[in-house]
């Protein structure tokens, strides 16, 4: 049972995806597989969010390269009602906020780890968690999406 799985995949708006909601989990599972992590950095009231997932994701082509070729973790960043267990809670090395929800924690790894906290943010990571090539944002063109993703799987053969 992923962590997280039952909550975040009831409300989640991807369809014909199977992703993980924590990002050690993913991060694990994508080293077992053999496969780069897709990490999306996400919320709930993220409008570019939903029109990538509607006009991009949704794509075929785009579909079968994300389910076959990674691993993919959504890490939602605004949900306010997940909250981690009290020995999970931390103050954050990058903001010195409280640390006390799923979706905090999840905010925390994209500053800390991307300096960035717009979403969404896409990051192809290798199985020890290495950026392969340079974050995205929304790219709303399929050929330029599957390129950003094709640039990632050519980096992770790479190093293989």
């Amino acid at each position: 049972n992923r962590k997280h799985y039952t909550y975040f995949h009831s409300k989640s708006t991807i369809k014909g995806m199977d992703p993980y909601y924590d990002y050690e989990e993913a991060l694990a599972a994508a080293s077992e597989q053999q496969k780069p992590l897709l990490v999306d950095f996400t919320g709930w009231n993220c409008v570019n969010c939903r029109e990538m997932e509607a006009r991009v994701w949704s794509n075929p082509k785009i579909r079968d390269m994300i389910n076959n070729e990674f691993v993919l973790v959504e890490l939602y960043v605004d949900d306010k009602v997940l909250t981690l267990p009290e020995n999970e809670h931390y103050v954050s090395a990058a903001t010195g906020k409280k640390i006390n929800t799923v979706s905090k924690r999840n905010a925390d790894l994209q500053i800390a780890k991307f300096n960035s906290n717009s979403q969404p943010l896409y990051a192809l990571l290798d199985g020890e968690g290495e950026l392969l090539v340079p974050t995205s944002g929304a790219i709303f063109d399929i050929d330029k999406y599957a390129a950003f993703l094709q640039s990632g799987i050519d980096a992770y053969r790479a190093k293989q």
